[in-house]
């Protein structure tokens, strides 16, 4: 690269190399549709197969954040919920009166129980897919507030911030973030942690 020329090709050739190249022997990527009735009974098996930690759920009037293992009935006004920890990241989202997409994320070779579908896989519409990934942090809001016994941040002050963790420290978010041509595709929400604690996603 020349002096005084920036070469934003070279430049991000170089941040992707950061991480690692990965296809289908390294990953689990794929989806359908399932009804909100088949999605309530495929909901335990899928949590016991996929060793779930934490649960987001969006409804009509409010967001919660809960831990997995304490979801037992869904809601019927979900929006859409994410599923997540070290085995995976399940992605749901209504389409339609009692209809509802979904997406996974989770190591290779991971079967899914029989009651959630047929689930297409990535690979079969681009069988050479690759992607770059790479381990990144990030701070959700909030500080604990010991009087108050929340998670509060000025900046979005309006939120009820409830996170079910153990600690009471900043809350940081790990990921795995998979790209490709120099965009972000895909990415597996895999713990939450305590700032300060070593960036590992599982």
């Amino acid at each position: 690269m020349r002096q005084g020329r920036v070469d934003f090709r070279e430049l991000a050739g170089g941040v992707m190399r950061e991480g690692a190249e990965v296809g289908e022997e390294q990953l689990t990527v794929c989806g359908s549709e399932i009804s909100m009735e088949g999605w309530r009974a495929a909901w335990p098996d899928l949590r016991r197969v996929m060793g779930f930690k934490y649960a987001v759920l969006a409804c009509l009037e409010e967001i919660k954040f809960l831990k997995a293992g304490s979801v037992d009935r869904w809601p019927d006004d979900l929006l859409w919920a994410r599923v997540f920890g070290p085995g995976g990241d399940f992605y749901c989202w209504r389409d339609g009166p009692g209809r509802l997409r979904w997406r996974v994320i989770g190591p290779p070779g991971l079967e899914l129980p029989g009651n959630l579908g047929p689930g297409k896989s990535l690979w079969e519409e681009e069988k050479k897919a690759k992607f770059f990934v790479n381990e990144e942090a990030f701070l959700l809001w909030g500080q604990y507030d010991g009087k108050a016994e929340a998670w509060q941040e000025r900046r979005v002050a309006a939120a009820d911030l409830k996170y079910p963790v153990d600690f009471k420290g900043r809350v940081k978010l790990l990921c795995r973030v998979y790209s490709r041509r120099g965009r972000v595709e895909l990415v597996w929400y895999c713990d939450l942690v305590e700032e300060g604690e070593k960036n590992a996603a599982g």
